[in-house]
């Protein structure tokens, strides 16, 4: 860990996945990660690049910690697992709650 000093920004970098911008857009990765093992056989640096369209913060730390949990050799609890319902986004039609409509100009 002492060779990477203070984790200045230049030191930061070389820990967490290059990114290549000047690709399209629809051809970057969703997520990318690096593992870099640190000198020694001290251990290791787990880097995470999440685009944000995939999941926030809370979401992003929340994958993070169940990694690192199912790494030990736990198992996630019922509330831990992840929710994949997708049909909750449907929009549900209903006389009570018509659709929204709006007029647009020409």
């Amino acid at each position: 860990m002492a060779d990477y000093g203070d984790f200045s920004p230049g030191v930061v970098a070389e820990l967490v996945p290059k990114i290549d911008y000047t690709q399209p857009v629809e051809e970057i990765p969703l997520m990318l990660v690096q593992s870099t093992r640190l000198p020694g056989g001290n251990g290791f640096v787990i880097g995470l690049a999440v685009c944000h369209v995939l999941s926030d913060g809370l979401g992003s730390i929340q994958f993070i910690n169940s990694w690192a949990k199912l790494g030990r050799g736990e198992t996630l609890e019922p509330h831990e697992l992840p929710y994949l319902d997708r049909t909750v986004l449907k929009h549900q039609h209903s006389s009570t709650s018509p659709s929204p409509c709006f007029d647009h100009p020409s």
